[in-house]
């Protein structure tokens, strides 16, 4: 039998919410993530705000909240969806867990029968590119640095049958 995952995701919660305050005050988060959740304003005041188009949930990993998953832009028609991932629990990086949560985002998306994942990633975050492929997702173009954009970014997708 198959070890249980260590990971597992829920809704981010407005109780989760001072977690972000710490995160964002992470060099690491700040480098990688930008401005991390609050990059998108919601249309309310929740920085955890859900919608048809746009859900976030936290990832788990032994009782501790370690970070957050952002699904956005989902497309119901195209069955596509964009999704950031932050580790934001400095103590669980370098330890499987990103590639643990994509197992579990990828079967929670299969369930939701959602076909086409795709992200950006700052090509310079080796460790997320490497996470990326080991997972499935393929290169697919460079978003070319602009004033709306700090720095080039990879565009890297995953379609399922």
């Amino acid at each position: 039998m198959a070890p249980a995952p260590r990971v597992t995701l829920r809704p981010f919660t407005p109780h989760d919410a001072p977690l972000l305050t710490r995160w964002d005050g992470d060099p690491e988060v700040r480098k990688w993530m930008g401005k991390g959740l609050r990059e998108c304003p919601p249309p309310r005041r929740d920085p955890v705000h859900n919608s048809r188009t746009r859900r976030v949930l936290a990832i788990d990993c032994d009782e501790t909240t370690v970070g957050y998953v952002v699904l956005d832009h989902i497309n119901w028609t195209t069955r596509s969806v964009e999704i950031r991932i932050c580790i934001g629990e400095a103590s669980y990086r370098n330890r499987g867990i990103g590639q643990e949560t994509i197992a579990e985002l990828l079967c929670l998306l299969r369930r939701l029968r959602l076909h086409e994942v795709y992200l950006r990633v700052d090509p310079d975050n080796v460790r997320a590119v490497r996470c990326y492929e080991k997972c499935g997702f393929r290169k697919e173009g460079i978003l070319r640095k602009s004033r709306a954009m700090a720095s080039d970014l990879l565009l890297m997708s995953l379609r399922f049958p």
